[in-house]
């Protein structure tokens, strides 16, 4: 048992834990940008660019290209939208490149305006998931909604990959994964979904919009995480970075969320959409 692993992960849980349910938004935000830009950091890194000062104008540049995004979707509410369904259609296509590496690597392995643009994409849509869901009355209660998804999705994988897993899912990008795990995942998902529809979003139909929820963003919480380590695999590492003692670095752990936020934003809209219609 790995203490220091432990230790780090029980921090980083309750400090996130408290940023999100009682911290003042101007925290929130600041938290959420910062781990934004680690993370955004780590995959730059990944793509191949040497050189701290190289990576870092790397991340400036992507970033700055994401705060004036932000910008032009603050005069036109449709930009943002735009968005969040640009991405989601991006991790469906992820997808697809996982299930056919290393094949699927040849038409991106030597190219790094390709990988730092599918960074600028998997970093806006976090970005821009983040602030819609900010920005709903239930706001910092969303946010808790997708991790305890995301967090579900995984432990749920992993029991039931342990217990019955035989059909491997990407077996070139990450062996341990299963396709019967992401079924179990995908129920345990839907489960607590269902659950916190009902108690927590106080919907009126809680067990439609739970499966409407959970079941997407079980899925694509699994394509983030095989995304990322698809590109440590052509990177030739085991971690993103060493930030977080025990654990690797933060795209290590927000790699399914990278993918899950977006695209629950993105469902939501059209959730509350259809219900306002």
């Amino acid at each position: 048992m790995d203490i220091v692993r432990i230790t780090t992960g029980l921090i980083l849980a309750g400090v996130t834990l408290c940023v999100f349910a009682f911290a003042p938004f101007t925290v929130v935000y600041s938290y959420a940008a910062v781990v934004g830009l680690l993370g955004l950091w780590e995959w730059i890194k990944l793509s191949g660019i040497q050189g701290l000062g190289y990576q870092l104008i790397a991340t400036a540049v992507i970033a700055v290209s994401i705060y004036m995004l932000e910008l032009l979707a603050n005069q036109q509410a449709a930009i943002g939208l735009a968005i969040l369904l640009s991405v989601s259609v991006f991790w469906l296509v992820a997808f697809f490149l996982v299930l056919r590496y290393p094949v699927s690597a040849k038409l991106w392995r030597h190219r790094l305006p390709l990988k730092l643009f599918a960074g600028f994409i998997v970093f806006a849509g976090l970005w821009f998931g983040t602030l819609y869901l900010l920005a709903q009355p239930l706001d910092r209660y969303l946010i808790l909604v997708v991790v305890s998804l995301v967090a579900f999705a995984d432990t749920g994988a992993y029991f039931a990959g342990r217990r019955f897993g035989k059909r491997k899912l990407s077996p070139k990008v990450s062996p341990g994964k299963s396709w019967e795990g992401l079924v179990g995942g995908i129920i345990l998902s839907t489960l607590i979904g269902v659950l916190l529809a009902a108690f927590v979003l106080n919907a009126q139909s809680p067990i439609w919009l739970g499966l409407l929820l959970s079941v997407p963003v079980a899925l694509v919480s699994v394509v983030g995480d095989l995304t990322e380590s698809m590109l440590k695999r052509e990177a030739g590492c085991k971690d993103s970075s060493r930030l977080i003692p025990g654990h690797g670095g933060v795209l290590d752990r927000i790699d399914a969320l990278v993918a899950g936020v977006p695209v629950f934003a993105c469902v939501h809209f059209l959730a509350t959409s259809l219900a306002v219609s």
